[in-house]
């Protein structure tokens, strides 16, 4: 149900890096309970699964296992239909299984995976959508949000965002607060229930995208 996320690996592993784990925590926490498969937690070394079900040091995250009968079956389909070397993209595929049978917002980044979970009509968003939404819900200062978004940003490597961290983006996600303002204006579900609501990643590109192209 809306008010759940359920987390893919990347926030996870690039928050960490920039020192700003409790800064998702925070964010997770204005949308609702948060949730990651225990395959995620695997994959986000060194950390692990305590016995009451929680990631070790951070109770905050709900671990779940894809081990349903209808998550099973999501996860055949999409191993089938998008073949991967052996154990890869094991997270994101049960990200989506796990979140269409449950009704959570998956937050993931990988292409693949937001393709699949666009196949089973699962909602998910970007790390630097839920920032700009939570700036136009007023939950995190604009000032605030770029630089968590240009700090977790700096830790990809040669990956990035869907968008980029530069002077010329700044520009683009200012944009993007605006698009999002005015939607809330229209129409105001609540914080989480907008993040579920369809294509919020692709609001934000078009919006950014319009704002860097006003700025030449």
């Amino acid at each position: 149900m809306a008010g759940e996320l359920c987390l893919d690996t990347t926030p996870l592993i690039h928050f960490e890096q920039a020192g700003l784990l409790s800064t998702l925590e925070e964010l997770c926490q204005r949308v609702g309970e948060t949730f990651a498969p225990v395959t995620v937690v695997g994959e986000w070394h060194p950390h692990a699964v305590a016995p009451e079900g929680h990631v070790v040091g951070h109770p905050w995250i709900t671990t779940v296992t894809a081990d349903h009968p209808a998550d099973l079956r999501i996860v055949a389909d999409l191993g089938n239909r998008y073949p991967t070397p052996p154990n890869r993209n094991q997270g994101e595929m049960d990200v989506v299984a796990i979140s269409h049978r449950l009704g959570y917002t998956a937050l993931m980044e990988d292409l693949v995976g937001c393709r699949q979970a666009d196949d089973y009509g699962v909602p998910h968003i970007a790390i630097v959508t839920m920032l700009a939404a939570a700036v136009a819900y007023e939950h995190v200062e604009q000032r605030t949000a770029w630089r968590v978004h240009r700090d977790v940003e700096a830790t990809r490597g040669t990956y990035h965002s869907i968008l980029l961290a530069d002077s010329i983006a700044k520009r683009g996600f200012t944009g993007a607060v605006a698009a999002f303002r005015a939607l809330r204006r229209r129409h105001d579900p609540g914080f989480s229930a907008f993040l579920a609501l369809p294509n919020r990643d692709g609001i934000l590109l078009a919006a950014a995208r319009a704002a860097m192209d006003r700025a030449g």
